[in-house]
């Protein structure tokens, strides 16, 4: 993992997640402190947070079969005294992240209301994803991590982001965190301009840390054979809104 994410990943593309132990890898090592990110960027942001308190949300997670976006959310939701009901539509190529966070909604079922559908998608093959209509509805947007492991296929992807984006509603928002490159970010800000989105924040070379206070005992015997998990990262953040 450390080798293809140190490496020009924007060329080479993400690695392959069908085998459990590189989806394990990437729990261990990144799932966490990608979470966290996503709940600083939603604590940061006056609209973001708004939209999670809220009677009902619809969440599509773009690219977001590691469930780091889903664990970002359900940690800034339940630190809230509102806690809305959560429809997470999950759109990833690889399905067999369903496996890995089958128990997730039954974790947190004590606390609020929460459901996932998982729609197996292939972001360069249109025949793919134009079949689907209620995830491109929803009331927020996250990529997270995605932009960089698709740029290989920019062409095709952005085919993609067109249709995503000319299918938002109104006020929909839309969240993308990932690595601080020139070309992604002048990317995803050529592709939201183009399609009528709003530019609400917009941070380039942006260092994010993980918040000290999460627990790494937990990690146990695999923090002791594999090391640290990631803490820290330079990263471009972007919220945009459908107007």
């Amino acid at each position: 993992m450390t080798k293809t994410y140190r490496g020009d990943v924007l060329t080479t593309g993400g690695p392959s997640y069908e085998s459990n132990v590189t989806r394990f890898a990437y729990v261990f090592k990144y799932a966490t402190a990608h979470a966290d990110y996503l709940n600083t960027i939603i604590t940061q942001s006056r609209r973001l947070s708004a939209a999670l308190i809220q009677e009902r949300v619809d969440i599509a997670c773009i690219g977001g079969g590691p469930g780091s976006d889903v664990l970002g959310f359900l940690k800034f939701l339940l630190s809230q005294e509102t806690k809305p009901q959560v429809t997470f539509f999950i759109l990833d190529r690889e399905a067999a992240w369903g496996d890995t966070w089958a128990d997730l909604d039954t974790i947190v079922s004590a606390e609020m209301k929460t459901s996932r559908n998982y729609f197996p998608i292939d972001v360069t093959d249109p025949k793919s994803y134009e079949k689907f209509n209620r995830p491109f509805r929803s009331h927020i947007f996250k990529m997270l991590y995605f932009l960089s492991e698709v740029y290989r296929h920019k062409g095709d992807v952005s085919k993609f982001l067109e249709l995503c984006f000319r299918r938002m509603t109104t006020n929909a928002l839309l969240v993308v965190l990932d690595f601080h490159h020139s070309e992604l970010e002048s990317w995803i800000d050529s592709c939201a301009k183009n399609s009528g989105l709003k530019t609400l924040r917009a941070d380039d070379d942006y260092r994010i840390f993980m918040d000290s206070i999460e627990d790494k005992s937990a990690l146990g015997k695999y923090r002791t054979k594999f090391g640290e998990p990631k803490l820290q990262a330079k990263v471009f953040i972007r919220v945009f809104m459908k107007t």
